[in-house]
């Protein structure tokens, strides 16, 4: 089995489920699981992770430094001088401009790790005759990669490859939309209309240059094709990998039996306005209304997640989030906990009488394959991802996303903890059958390997073609030749 460079750019290596993705493949690059060790077919590649911010403070335990994380060697810190967004001097206030900031810090990144190609010193990746570049977020540097490392490709005899992971296109990702959904009605002005127009075809033009485009879900994939006609008109490849969870960081549903108890109910998500986390206080509202008193003093609403210090988005969401929890007069119900440790969020998944899912057209969502493993059945918003994990009326419930559907939903489950509990224990086996990191590790280096045969029918491509302009060439200047001498 061939071992290669496996080199990943990422913006910023945070907690969130785009880097939870990004570890899972640097750790399913490692090696493959499913080969044991004494195995000569073993493969043994070299992963590097670029990255502009990784806070030690703010991370998976995978690439903590602290905690001696498996990646932790891996990471590569470059550019943190880099603003995320344009800031006012002096004042400090945001101007925005953070897709353009995002752009400039991929472009610095990737000219980082293509020097490091270049010029690196690392023994082991110099014996690897194969390097994979993996760029997900932002696609815009990948014509720039290809121009810089195509020389490599003759002068080093080594084959390379670019592989991009799209979340989700960032051109839905805007300020005025939700996930691809409208959401600000009022028209833009011609300055901001044409600063995203030259981003939006920056991202579908570049995009097209990649070897090989992998997608989080069928839903992304057909929005993808949607929003980028030109890019689907060239046929670079594109297939769908799911994102995967760890089972060895997750238990299995409790041994305690929660058919009778009234476990609490958890949101975990970003502090973000795309997560739609009140719809979820406005269904306890509406609860409160329709249930008993002795059922209504057993509620506890856990709203929990990513909670970023420096994100004002976050700051200024979570305390929208208690103001209006106070103004339902849901507040003794309503309990916040920011930025759980990895053991705290495994209790509330398992102990959960439901997780509850809000985000509308969520590209794919982990957090319902982690809550259906842990043995927790999902309540989540009928559109995006969750319509490709969650299978409804058996491991949870999809609704529409409104406050009354998920009361509704909620009540089935809160009236009947025996009925939560089957879901729950079906949603175990739902994901450990088809969302499994053993099984992710097989589709993962198969695509790897996908992406390198395209890559190398690309260079091959390139040299017939250079062979013909070469040969044309030299015809052109004998004819000029001889005419001279005629």
């Amino acid at each position: 089995m061939t071992n290669r460079n496996i080199t990943f750019i990422h913006l910023d290596l945070g907690i969130g489920g785009a880097e939870q993705l990004v570890i899972n493949l640097a750790m399913a690059s490692l090696n493959d699981p499913t080969v044991p060790d004494s195995s000569t077919s073993r493969s043994h590649n070299t992963v590097k992770i670029y990255t502009s911010n990784c806070d030690q403070s703010h991370c998976f335990d995978e690439v903590n430094i602290e905690k001696r994380g498996a990646l932790s060697g891996c990471v590569r810190v470059r550019g943190s001088f880099l603003p995320d967004e344009i800031r006012v001097p002096f004042t400090n206030k945001s101007m925005g401009g953070r897709a353009l900031c995002s752009t400039i810090r991929i472009f610095y990144l990737s000219l980082c790790a293509i020097f490091d190609y270049w010029f690196c010193s690392d023994s082991n990746c110099k014996g690897n005759e194969e390097t994979l570049f993996v760029i997900d977020v932002l696609p815009t540097s990948i014509p720039l990669m290809k121009f810089l490392l195509y020389p490599a490709s003759y002068l080093k005899s080594k084959l390379v490859g670019i592989l991009f992971y799209c979340h989700f296109p960032d051109k839905h990702l805007v300020r005025d939309t939700i996930n691809g959904e409208v959401t600000n009605k009022n028209r833009r002005s011609f300055l901001r209309s044409t600063y995203r127009y030259i981003l939006d075809y920056a991202e579908e033009a570049s995009m097209s240059h990649a070897n090989f485009v992998l997608v989080n879900s069928n839903f992304t994939r057909e929005v993808v094709f949607e929003s980028f006609p030109r890019f689907s008109v060239r046929g670079v490849p594109t297939k769908v990998l799911y994102p995967s969870i760890n089972i060895e960081n997750f238990v299995p549903p409790s041994e305690n039996d929660k058919s009778s108890s009234i476990g609490p109910i958890v949101s975990l998500n970003r502090f973000e306005r795309k997560k739609n986390i009140q719809l979820l206080l406005e269904a306890i509202k509406i609860l409160t209304n329709r249930l008993p008193s002795n059922l209504i003093k057993k509620l506890n609403v856990v709203i929990s997640g990513g909670y970023d210090v420096q994100n004002d988005e976050n700051i200024n969401y979570l305390n929208e989030l208690k103001e209006l929890a106070n103004n339902l007069g849901v507040k003794d119900l309503i309990s916040f906990e920011t930025s759980i440790s990895d053991e705290r969020r495994a209790a509330l998944l398992q102990s959960a009488l439901c997780v509850c899912y809000t985000p509308h057209r969520e590209h794919f969502g982990i957090v319902p394959l982690e809550a259906m493993y842990a043995g927790s059945p999902v309540v989540a918003v009928k559109s995006g991802g969750p319509r490709e994990t969650v299978i409804d009326g058996e491991t949870g419930y999809l609704v529409e996303g409104t406050s009354e559907a998920f009361a509704v939903a909620l009540n089935s489950l809160i009236t009947n903890p025996s009925k939560a509990n089957q879901m729950g224990l079906a949603g175990n086996k739902h994901v450990y059958e088809n969302f499994r990191a053993e099984k992710f590790c097989r589709k993962w280096l198969a695509h790897v390997d996908k992406a390198m045969e395209f890559a190398k029918a690309e260079k091959s491509r390139r040299v017939s073609i250079q062979f013909v302009y070469t040969f044309i060439g030299l015809l052109v200047l004998c004819f000029a030749i001889g005419n001279c001498y005629s």
